[in-house]
């Protein structure tokens, strides 16, 4: 098991000062699930924005105890972006007052409530896929990586564009990509 504290650098979360950031996204998460729950042949995108992220897990073991305590001490399932299987993963938080997520599809409608504040980072398609891309997403060669872009990826965030509306729900949009510099 592995633990993490707040005085660590902590792969799911970090904390600077009494703040709790979360990603939500990165490659390694409370929330993901393993790629066998989180891809699927027969409708992959849909599969996806559906089963990626153990979204109601984590807000209900996580992230509203800690909301509601300010602190934590919680054991869960956890698994790198890659891992095939969860193993379990110690997190401790003190005295925290405030919790920053981070990742996709947390603008979902159901989830827009929970916000106080709500930041939508514009970045296109080209430039998210030659980031992915620059970083080997999930170690997937170049060639991988613009395929599952094309076929889940993309797919599942224009679903999320059409049944979420994530960038007008957002208390706040800022431009992440240099091609739509003005």
């Amino acid at each position: 098991m592995d633990r993490e504290r707040a005085t660590s650098q902590p792969s799911w979360s970090k904390l600077f000062g009494r703040t709790a950031f979360g990603r939500s996204e990165s490659a390694s998460t409370a929330g993901v699930n393993t790629p066998e729950k989180r891809f699927s042949k027969t409708q992959p995108a849909e599969h996806f924005y559906a089963n990626a992220i153990r979204f109601e897990e984590m807000f209900r073991l996580l992230i509203f105890p800690l909301r509601d305590q300010r602190s934590l001490q919680i054991e869960m399932d956890f698994a790198e972006e890659t891992a095939t299987e969860y193993r379990r993963h110690l997190y401790e938080f003190a005295d925290i007052d405030s919790i920053v997520l981070e990742g996709i599809f947390l603008l979902k409608r159901g989830f827009q409530r929970y916000y106080d504040v709500s930041v939508w980072l514009d970045c296109g398609f080209a430039t998210a896929l030659e980031r992915a891309v620059a970083r080997a997403q999930e170690g997937l060669s170049p060639e991988e990586t613009v395929r599952a872009y094309r076929d889940i990826y993309f797919p599942a965030q224009q679903i999320h564009f059409q049944r979420d509306a994530p960038r007008s729900a957002a208390t706040l949009v800022l431009n992440n990509d240099p091609r739509a510099q003005g």
